[in-house]
């Protein structure tokens, strides 16, 4: 009869009996698992850091990239977040301030996702949608301004 012996894997304590292949394929799994999450952490870290040094030399759009990869890698720190909405602010003031709407719409929307509860961020959202309304308007005109004058010239063609 083969001793119990019992095995931690993730918090579950197992009978792995005297097998060496069951052994193996548990130290194996545990071995995987481990290393997922350090590498998980690593790579978090990694973004999280590098995003912090584009910041720092003025690469803006390149540190949001790899904050926003630190945050699909599953860093959840409030620290990162917010480092995140005040990039996409600050990104997105800039634009507005050069009159840039359209390009600085999204970097607000963004905020708005992070940070919902930023009213500030909604604010500038409606002032921006304001002035982008215009824009649509005058852009509707010229096309049915051209479609009038496309189908008046093809009267004139057939008439004449």
């Amino acid at each position: 009869m083969n001793p119990v012996r019992p095995c931690l894997v993730q918090g579950l304590l197992i009978d792995i009996g005297g097998s060496n292949r069951v052994k193996k394929i548990i130290i194996t799994i545990s071995i995987i698992i481990l290393s997922t999450f350090i590498f998980a952490d690593q790579t978090t870290d990694t973004y999280f850091h590098r995003g912090i040094q584009k910041y720092l030399k003025k690469d803006i759009d390149g540190a949001i990239s790899d904050v926003e990869k630190a945050m699909s890698f599953g860093a959840t720190e409030k620290k990162v977040n917010a480092f995140l909405v005040k990039m996409l602010i600050e990104r997105g003031t800039v634009l507005f301030n050069n009159k840039q709407y359209q390009d600085a719409l999204p970097y607000f929307e963004k905020a708005k996702k992070h940070d919902p509860e930023n009213k500030e961020v909604e604010k500038i959202i409606g002032i921006i949608s304001e002035k982008l309304k215009p824009q649509t308007i005058v852009q509707e005109l010229v096309i049915t301004h051209d479609r009038q004058q496309d189908t008046a010239t093809m009267e004139l063609l057939k008439s004449a």
